[in-house]
């Protein structure tokens, strides 16, 4: 990770971030007053030397970064109390998907197909619904799911924006916000809206001209 993804991951500055690794980085490897959680990275380089950035940027082991995240959520007293909430949020999150990904290497066990979310590609989307390869999926689903897609993505986008949420804490405040009672399920396929839009309007079309026929009869006995 980056340091400025870093100084995100934690609510901090770039200066107090560059401080750490400098001090870590500088610490004796026996001997030293580091927190537990930096203690086993003292006097090492921490950073990626053979990695070239193309945007420049400091790239820091990715070891260090959980013990960063560590160090800021337990060992660093925040100046306000609330002060490391984001530290403490990030790093339940990576201990919640440190064991996932550990208890499956261990177990090799993969989800069940039929327990596990369904996420199709396009194509597969495509293929099952009969529509050419070129069709724009979007064009034959009910526009209301959609909808309700747009506002959360908006409200999620907003929380990471204007109030630095996590974007993880993002996404349920948005579902919390938008559809409390949420229950998630499949969107089904419908026919082409612009297609229908034509179809509509043909028959809407074919519907006056009826009426006019209807209409014009009396007139011309």
């Amino acid at each position: 990770m980056s340091q400025s993804g870093l100084v995100k991951f934690v609510d901090t500055t770039p200066a107090a971030i560059s401080r750490l690794i400098a001090k870590v980085r500088l610490s004796n490897l026996t001997v030293n007053n580091l927190p537990p959680c930096l203690k086993p990275f003292a006097g090492m380089r921490l950073t990626f030397a053979e990695y070239s950035d193309t945007q420049g940027r400091v790239i820091v082991e990715d070891t260090f970064c959980a013990a960063i995240v560590e160090y800021y959520a337990i060992w660093l007293k925040p100046r306000q109390p609330r002060d490391n909430i984001k530290a403490q949020e990030t790093l339940r999150l990576i201990q919640y998907l440190g064991i996932r990904v550990f208890i499956h290497q261990k177990t090799g066990w993969n989800k069940p197909a039929a327990e596990s979310t369904v996420v199709l590609k396009s194509r597969e989307i495509k293929k099952q619904n009969n529509l050419s390869q070129n069709a724009a999926i979007r064009d034959y689903y009910d526009t209301r799911p959609l909808m309700d897609y747009s506002a959360m993505s908006k409200l999620a986008a907003n929380q990471i924006r204007y109030h630095d949420v996590h974007p993880v804490e993002a996404i349920c405040k948005a579902l919390d916000l938008y559809m409390p009672k949420h229950k998630a399920e499949l969107i089904p396929v419908i026919e082409n809206v612009y297609k229908a839009d034509k179809r509509f309007k043909a028959e809407a079309k074919q519907k006056r001209l009826a009426a006019g026929i209807q209409l014009s009869l009396p007139l011309g006995i």
